[in-house]
């Protein structure tokens, strides 16, 4: 850019023309700058002159000077001076031009030269420049207009590219504005990518002269823009009604996710944590709880990257299957003195039960009948507490063995125990029919030899310890009942799985329901339950699955674990369980 330049003509001999200019002042309001220009002549031998004449001054496509009166044309004289205004483009910018012609020492014209020039830039549309790069809602920012003169006035706009246009939020600006960003603003900005954008409007007076943008800003939301999270929780099972709150063992929580976003907003995220599993989803329902401790935690994330979070620890009420943790019968006499030839039967009994928010049934009773009959006698006990120590006598011929079967029953399950009491001791005793011998107790039964439980068996100097009672298969499952109480169970399951559930680096069928087998009898309790696996078209491993546990009368769920994924696998599951029956 140049506030000053020349040029010169070619010569003639020794003689030329020089033009010169300089600016004399620039108008920011009208877009304008003026110069000064002078032509003079010039060359060696300054005081010899030419007749001269013909003189043609342009300066932008203008002739602002011309002549045909000839002079005498020195090396130092002036042939013309004067002002040219001359106007810039819109920007401010301008490149101006200027041509000279003459006939030295000829009428025709032989000397002409030119040339071009920047001017220096008229500052036009205030640049402005903010205070931040990034602002939260509610905060204030400050732009700036510095403007090129003091007659500029600014008007203010902001918008959001794709959701706001351009919004004036202050007029007739001089040199900045301090704004608020309103909360509102935020169904605008709706996402953590949108960008807050400024325009500032250039006047002078009613004329606009340009506009010119801002860096875009960065909007960041405030706490309590994040979402609130919301869970209901509900009991699939129709369980928390009837007792305040969630019964472990029995209970599947069903929790549903709501949240109230803020302006607009969108869900990217959302997680749910429920039974110690972690979804990704708004709606779950978990596997019966096994539990008492359960905490159930949703998390969102909305578009603008706030995270809303809702903890819940619902009620869980510890639930068991009815506990009878004693039962023992023996003879007594009629006030309760045990006495093995007495005529009464004294059944001594511990029990419990659940109280799931004291809500839970208790009924507790006993009956009685003698060995190999079906006819019995059931009386109730009453159970004032959840918890119950006692005993009841009652008649029972020494002539006969008995059977003494304790119930206890909740509101969900029902437990027994079954007790034998023999006959009365004798030393011994024959059978009515002459067919039967009874050993430390009376004979019950023809062709029988029978001895009091009360007496050990001993053969080659050993002592018989245990024996089986009773054997065989009830429901594809192989039974032996031992006589210290132990039982034996042991079946086979075929099932067919596709193995696809990712677990660290294996494969896994999730809980395979068809393998939570039901016993033939029911535990005293828990027993050992060992499950192998027999592939057949697939190798794999079996492991405890999630969700249903085992019990006293079923196995619980397993599940099959391998390296790599399989599609309708085969498999032979291998149950050998053992515990106690009495």
């Amino acid at each position: 850019m140049a506030s000053s330049g020349s040029f010169h003509t070619n010569a003639y001999d020794v003689r030329y023309l020089t033009f010169e200019w300089h600016v004399a002042n620039q108008n920011v309001s009208t877009n304008q700058t003026t110069i000064n220009w002078s032509l003079r002549g010039n060359g060696a031998n300054p005081n010899t002159w030419y007749m001269s004449g013909n003189f043609k001054v342009v300066i932008e496509g203008s002739t602002v000077y011309q002549s045909a009166s000839r002079i005498q044309l020195t090396g130092t004289a002036s042939v013309a001076s004067g002002q040219f205004t001359i106007s810039h483009d819109s920007d401010g910018h301008k490149t101006f031009s200027a041509s000279v012609e003459a006939g030295i020492y000829y009428f025709a014209v032989n000397a002409r030269g030119s040339g071009s020039w920047d001017l220096p830039t008229i500052a036009r549309a205030t640049q402005p420049t903010l205070n931040k790069t990034s602002m939260s809602f509610g905060d204030t920012i400050t732009i700036y207009t510095p403007r090129a003169t003091s007659t500029f006035t600014h008007t203010i706009q902001a918008g959001v590219e794709g959701k706001l246009s351009w919004t004036t939020i202050a007029s007739n600006v001089a040199t900045s504005d301090t704004w608020t960003l309103p909360k509102w603003w935020g169904r605008y900005l709706t996402h953590s990518t949108d960008k807050l954008l400024f325009r500032v409007l250039t006047y002078s007076g009613s004329q606009l002269i340009g506009s010119k943008d801002t860096p875009p800003v960065t909007v960041i939301a405030t706490t309590d823009m994040a979402p609130v999270v919301n869970i209901t929780l509900t009991d699939v099972n129709n369980f928390y009604n009837t007792y305040g709150g969630f019964v472990r063992g029995k209970s599947r929580i069903k929790a549903t996710v709501t949240e109230r976003l803020y302006e607009q907003a969108v869900v990217t995220t959302r997680s749910l944590v429920l039974n110690g599993i972690t979804y990704q989803s708004s709606d779950q329902t978990s596997e019966v709880i096994t539990s008492t401790s359960q905490r159930v935690e949703a998390r969102v994330v909305d578009s603008r990257g706030m995270t809303g979070t809702k903890v819940v620890t619902p009620v869980v009420y510890d639930w068991y299957e009815p506990r009878i943790t004693m039962a023992k019968a023996n003879r007594c006499q009629a006030n309760g003195t045990l006495d093995e030839s007495g005529a009464y039967i004294k059944l001594e009994y511990a029990c419990a039960v659940a109280p799931v928010n004291n809500k839970n049934q208790k009924v507790l009773s006993y009956s009685y009948k003698r060995q190999n009959q079906s006819q019995s006698t059931t009386q109730s006990i009453p159970m004032e507490m959840y918890s119950k120590t006692g005993s009841v006598i009652f008649p029972a011929s020494g002539e006969s063995s008995w059977e003494v079967t304790v119930t206890l029953r909740d509101s969900f399950n029902t437990s027994q125990v079954v007790v034998s009491v023999g006959t009365a001791f004798v030393l011994l005793d024959f059978h009515s029919s002459g067919k039967g011998i009874g050993v430390g107790k009376v004979a019950e039964l023809q062709n029988t030899l029978d001895v009091s439980p009360n007496w050990d068996f001993k053969y080659k100097n050993a002592v018989m310890s245990d024996f089986v009672v009773e054997q065989g298969m009830k429901n594809n499952w192989i039974y032996r009942k031992w006589y210290s109480g132990v039982m034996e169970l042991s079946t086979r399951k075929s099932v067919t799985v596709d193995v696809k559930n990712r677990w660290g680096s294996l494969f896994t069928s999730g809980p395979i329901a068809a393998t939570d087998l039901t016993y033939p009898f029911v535990f005293k309790e828990l027993p050992t339950v060992i499950v192998t696996l027999s592939p057949i078209t697939w190798a794999g491993m079996v492991m405890a699955g999630s969700g249903q546990v085992g019990s006293t009368s079923k196995t619980g769920v397993f599940e099959v674990v391998r390296g790599l994924e399989a599609s309708n696998a085969n498999y032979i599951f291998n149950y050998n369980v053992v515990g106690k029956w009495k």
